[in-house]
Parts: C-alpha cells; sequence; structure tokens
C-alpha cells in the first residue's frame, strides 16, 4: 500500500477507516496501526523524523475545548488544530481527543463540532475534518478529572450530538474510554479484569453509547500483561461487536524499563488479535512515564529502551497476518 503522504488526506481516512470497520468484524485490521500519544511539548517538524524512525505511524493530540469559543484551541501555549494540521501534512495519522470535564447542553456541542470540523485555521490552513482522521469524544470517563457528568449526561448531551454531526462528514468517532481501575457497585476499586466487574462501561452502554460511536475507547494500564489481556476481554464482552481502539496503551510503570519494554512486547500479539489500533502513552518522556524520546543537549533524542522496543513492536505489527 502506498505510504500514508502519497494519498490525498480524504482518500487516506476513507482506506483507514473502512480497513479498521472490515478489521473490527475479524478483530484485527486489514491495515492496523501502532500509535503514540503526542503532547504539547513538541514541534511536530522536530520530531517527525525519529517518529518515522521509531516506525509510527499514528498520533493521537489531546485538544481541551470550550465549547462556546470560536477563536481556536491554545493549551499551554499550543495551538492544537495547529499541531494536527502540521502531523498530517507530514504524513502521519491524526486521532485528536476533544477533552472538556463539564456537562453541557446538546445545543452548544453541535455547535462547536459544526464549527470545528470547518475551522481553517491560519491563513487559510487545511479544514480541521480534512488532517483529522478520528475525533476521540473525551477521556476517562469513570474518572472525575475528565468527565464529571452522569454515563445518560455524557451519551445524549455530549457523544450523540458529536457522533450526529461528524457522522455527516464520514468523520470516525471514538467513544469515550476507560481504565483499567474502576469503582463497584459497593463503591470500592478493583481492576476491571472481570466483566462482572466492568460496570462503569456497561452503564455507559446501557445509556446508548456503543449507538453513537464507530469505536469503543479503553485505556487498560494495568500491573501485567496478563491483567491487560483479562480487562481488554472483560471490556470486549460488554462492547460486543463493537471494535476496540486503546488510545493509551501501557502498563503501569515498573521501576524497570527493560523488563516493563519486554512486558509490552510480549503481550503485543495477543492484543493485535482482539483490537483495531492502539497508542502507546507516550511520545516524549516525563516523569512518571517513558517516553519514546527524551530531552538531550541540542534537542529531542532517542530514549531507550522504550525506542527500540517500539521499532520491534512496530515491525511485528504491520507484518503481522
Amino acid at each position: 500500500m502506498p505510504s500514508v503522504g502519497r494519498l490525498p488526506c480524504a482518500m487516506m481516512k476513507q482506506i483507514w477507516v473502512a480497513t479498521l470497520l472490515l478489521g473490527h468484524l475479524t478483530v484485527s485490521a486489514a491495515e492496523p496501526f501502532l500509535g503514540v500519544t503526542v503532547g504539547y511539548d513538541v514541534d511536530p517538524q522536530r520530531v517527525a523524523p525519529l517518529m518515522r524512525q521509531a516506525g509510527v505511524t499514528t498520533c493521537r493530540l489531546w485538544a481541551a475545548v470550550d465549547y462556546n469559543n470560536r477563536t481556536g484551541v491554545t493549551v499551554h501555549g499550543a495551538d492544537v488544530f495547529e499541531q494536527a494540521r502540521a502531523f498530517r501534512k507530514l504524513g502521519f495519522r491524526v486521532i485528536l481527543l476533544i477533552h472538556n470535564p463539564e456537562p453541557a447542553s446538546p445545543d452548544q456541542v453541535k455547535a462547536f463540532f459544526e464549527w470545528a470540523v470547518d475551522h481553517h485555521g491560519r491563513a487559510g490552513g487545511m479544514p480541521l475534518a480534512e488532517a483529522v482522521d478520528a475525533w476521540e469524544i473525551l477521556n476517562e470517563l469513570n474518572l472525575k478529572e475528565y468527565w464529571t457528568g452522569t454515563p445518560h449526561a455524557y451519551v445524549n448531551d455530549i457523544l450523540r450530538p458529536a457522533y450526529e454531526v461528524l457522522s455527516r462528514r464520514s468523520e470516525p468517532v471514538i467513544g469515550g474510554s476507560f481504565t483499567a481501575w474502576q469503582a463497584q457497585a459497593d463503591g470500592r476499586m478493583a481492576w476491571a479484569d472481570r466483566v462482572e466487574r466492568a460496570g462503569v462501561a456497561k452503564a455507559y452502554v446501557d445509556a446508548g453509547y456503543l449507538r453513537w460511536c464507530d469505536f469503543a475507547g479503553l485505556h487498560p494500564y494495568t500491573d501485567s500483561p496478563e491483567r491487560m489481556l483479562a480487562v481488554v476481554d472483560a471490556h470486549q464482552s460488554v462492547f460486543g461487536r463493537k471494535g476496540i481502539l486503546m488510545t493509551e496503551w501501557n502498563l503501569k510503570t515498573w521501576s524497570d524499563p527493560a523488563a516493563q519494554a519486554k512486558a509490552l512486547g510480549s503481550v503485543l500479539p495477543e492484543l493485535q488479535r482482539r483490537v483495531a489500533g492502539m497508542c502507546f502513552y507516550r511520545l516524549t518522556r516525563v516523569q512518571g512515564y517513558w517516553g519514546l524520546l527524551e530531552k538531550g543537549a541540542e534537542g529531542w533524542i532517542r530514549s531507550e529502551p522504550f525506542f527500540s522496543a517500539y521499532q520491534q513492536w512496530s515491525k511485528s505489527w504491520t507484518e503481522a497476518p
């Protein structure tokens, strides 16, 4: 298949989405992806060569938004919409996470997305809908720092109006994600590694979550590869035939990075049989998380062992049948 950068944006999106949707019927996609979550702290032009060396095809960006804002999205000094355009022009697929933890009216949400898809940015740049390959509607719904409302409010006031706008433009929608550590009916916290422990996700499904997204989101941070697979399997049972995108993928940080990288590699083949795609968390190393890159004396450099590990993961993922 030609490289991403050689195809028009609209054509690449159609091919990517079609193969993912086809793939979720048989669990693995015809052209799956292994991406990476990218922070506000990078200049796309400076990191793109290293990302290509690592084998990254997809980047996930985070846009904290105000549904009533019609001037742009700026976070920590970075215009995330411009960042999305830059990565797309450099040949990467883009997943854009829309983040706002507060409830809003359906009319506010609808108006925001109608504005956003046609947002041209500086000097008449490409419409955002051309730069973005998939839209992720909120992060980790089971955590109050990311969503303060109810399952019903999320589905009917946030996800549904977003989907109604985006689907008319053939824009793929990823539902808000769920983590592996979830509150139970009795208030205690536990690993959601069995169907009966994935009650938070089920509450959203019962509210209509699956009707208003093309893919379900999952962030299975766990303490072991075995538990990670159990969490994915439990949520597959809740989501049914809906394809899963793991827009953040990692283990809870281990003290031994080499052992952590090896453990992630060991679980990758099983995950590829279960999910449509995934984004490693994260591109750049920060306190508490290992990354593919770290700051050197003159800019970004490879951060080992994860840069080399990711190269192997990407190669094995691409070559898998």
